[in-house]
């Protein structure tokens, strides 16, 4: 299972990152997620789960291992479930940048609610921040693990 960071678009992506879940499972299957705004002309954007991130390579992967006790099969599908569950609960709602509800949340809340804990190896090493992949709030990362 690995996380993944890359620059956001725009004037702000000099300064901040957005990241993803990647996993690869032992059947050689290639799963990957991440929470994107939705535009729709005239009406708020709103979050959706998107399973396929289409520029992988724009990433900086970092490889999280399985918590203690759990083998990595196991903690792989127990983040891809958690990235469903996380991301059907998010999806719809009102799209935010403040990283208490942003994308990078979403990967912390999976990761979390697979019983794991974002390590400090996956915030971006270029000097971008990652609000909320380590639980932050506002344009706060939050205390990743070692």
């Amino acid at each position: 299972m690995q996380i993944g960071c890359r620059p956001i678009g725009g004037a702000l992506g000099a300064m901040y990152s957005h990241c993803a879940i990647r996993i690869d499972d032992s059947y050689g299957h290639h799963y990957s997620f991440e929470l994107m705004p939705v535009k729709v002309p005239g009406e708020p954007d709103t979050w959706n789960t998107i399973q396929s991130v289409p520029d992988e390579d724009e990433y900086t992967w970092t490889t999280v291992g399985a918590p203690e006790g759990m083998k990595d099969d196991e903690w792989d599908s127990t983040v891809r479930a958690a990235a469903e569950v996380v991301g059907y609960r998010m999806s719809g709602k009102k799209y935010h940048a403040d990283g208490a509800r942003n994308s990078n949340h979403y990967v912390h809340e999976a990761i979390t609610t697979a019983g794991g804990n974002v390590p400090e190896s996956a915030k971006p090493k270029d000097g971008r921040k990652a609000p909320g992949l380590c639980g932050g709030s506002g344009a706060s990362t939050g205390e990743c693990k070692p």
